[in-house]
């Protein structure tokens, strides 16, 4: 999770579920511009970007897309139908993108926030070919699906 403010009070970053980024050079930028700051950081940053926007004119993930496609990257041109199956799997290959394992929790927590149940977001990780490890204190970790690699063979 990259967050354009730095957490004041409470447990500092460690209260998010998610490992958090704080761009370089935020702590500078006043706090009406952080937002605007952290965006530009994470388009310079990325190849490709994941978006949901539900009001294409006025709002700021509309204009963040905007925003991407200006600077060439790749952004996703899914439209979302009556299924919240596609945004899930987006949501979920977008944490899994790290290549490290994600808590359960943190990923239902992520999709509930976006009205995606359990049941499709179960849905999404067999989709996804996602795979899943019982922890030592009893919790559940989702890991990165496997990369299949080509093997190639030398005739002689």
């Amino acid at each position: 999770m990259i967050l354009a403010y730095l957490p004041v009070g409470g447990n500092g970053a460690s209260e998010y579920l998610l490992p958090t980024i704080f761009p370089e050079g935020i702590e500078t930028v006043p706090r009406r511009f952080a937002i605007t700051f952290r965006n530009r950081w994470m388009i310079a940053q990325s190849d490709c970007v994941v978006t949901h926007v539900t009001n294409h004119i006025a709002s700021g993930a509309a204009q963040f897309k905007a925003l991407a496609e200006k600077h060439g990257k790749t952004v996703n041109k899914g439209e979302y139908k009556k299924t919240k199956l596609p945004l899930a799997e987006e949501l979920i290959f977008g944490l899994m993108a790290l290549g490290k394992e994600v808590s359960a929790s943190s990923v239902y927590g992520l999709l509930k926030a976006h009205g995606i149940s359990e049941r499709t977001a179960n849905e999404a990780k067999k989709n996804l070919g996602i795979d899943s490890k019982k922890q030592k204190d009893g919790s559940w970790a989702w890991l990165p699906p496997k990369q299949e690699t080509e093997q190639l063979s030398i005739q002689d």
